[in-house]
């Protein structure tokens, strides 16, 4: 009887501790989760901008003759003025960069040496930083023989 008299309250307490432990998991699950998000998010910027470099190296390729003579040809910060397929399809792909990547821009460049034509494209745009949560730019460049 007198060993079940020290025991009163233990219960509580390891109940307690129990709950405590588990709290701290779950801060530490939330955690991971919000760096998840943060990296996921960076992630689908990265692959906005594979699939547009494809989408324009696409149209480049069904234009063989006027991506080889230049017609393609734009910097990051020019604005398309000729009247074409070129023009349209730069300013279409332009249109998708900015609905797909915050502050997005691009540009192409068409090469062409001896009897090979290589384009490469250049995306640019502004994302938060996972670590300190700054603003910063990121390139993504893709090169391909048409």
């Amino acid at each position: 009887m007198a060993g079940a008299r020290r025991q009163r309250g233990t219960t509580l307490i390891e109940a307690m501790v129990a709950m405590l432990l588990l709290m701290v998991g779950l801060l530490g699950v939330l955690g991971m989760k919000v760096v998840g998000l943060k990296y996921a998010g960076q992630a689908n910027g990265r692959a906005a901008a594979a699939l547009s470099a494809a989408e324009i190296i696409d149209r480049l390729r069904a234009n063989p003759v006027l991506a080889a003579a230049g017609s393609y040809n734009i910097a990051l910060t020019a604005t398309p003025v000729a009247v074409g397929i070129a023009t349209t399809d730069i300013t279409q792909w332009r249109q998708n960069i900015a609905a797909n990547l915050p502050s997005g821009k691009g540009s192409v460049t068409v090469a062409t040496v001896g009897t090979v034509v290589t384009a490469t494209v250049v995306l640019q745009w502004t994302e938060r930083s996972a670590e300190n949560g700054a603003d910063r730019t990121l390139s993504f460049t893709s090169t391909a023989r048409l």
